[in-house]
């Protein structure tokens, strides 16, 4: 709980508990102080890190609204999903908890799964293709046997006999 961390201002036991949790879900928390000061930071030292008033996520989640936002980190240098929440205490906003994680850590999370809907969509197009094929020949083969029937009667030979089983145009 960060809360009784926050009102007392004790930074050191905040970042403590936040590299903790940090290491303990694997994702990167930010405490935020509401004039944008870093309390602590799960993966760097806050007292090195930037004011983050002017970060988007932090903004939003200043005004109650829900943050969400994938950019470059100015701290780490790689692109980063950013969540945000303001922390309420007795009606007070004391600050906003930011969660973050590498983007290419969330799409290897995916890669499984994307796998798993490229090989279906595989075998979709290709059953696709398959009864279309199918489907073609039902169409074009009695028309190739009239054709082929229609070059032997111009040919003089009135013998072909063209039996077609449907009971459509062709027939």
């Amino acid at each position: 709980n960060f809360i009784p961390m926050l009102v007392t201002r004790d930074d050191g036991a905040l970042d403590k508990l936040v590299k903790e949790q940090g290491k303990e879900i694997a994702v990167r928390i930010t405490v935020i102080a509401a004039d944008g000061h870093v309390l602590a930071d799960s993966q760097g030292d806050p007292r090195q890190m930037e004011n983050h008033a002017d970060r988007p996520e932090f903004i939003l989640a200043m005004q109650g609204k829900p943050a969400e936002f994938s950019r470059l980190s100015s701290t780490l240098r790689r692109t980063m999903l950013y969540q945000a929440v303001f922390i309420r205490n007795e009606g007070r906003i004391l600050g906003v908890l930011r969660l973050s994680q590498f983007v290419e850590t969330i799409e290897q999370m995916f890669m499984p799964t994307r796998r798993k809907i490229n090989f279906m969509l595989a075998v979709i197009m290709f059953l696709a293709m398959a009864v279309a094929f199918l489907y073609a020949r039902y169409l074009t083969d009695p028309i190739k046997r009239l054709t082929l029937a229609a070059h032997q009667v111009a040919g003089g030979d009135f013998s072909p006999r063209v039996r077609i089983n449907r009971r459509d145009e062709l027939r």
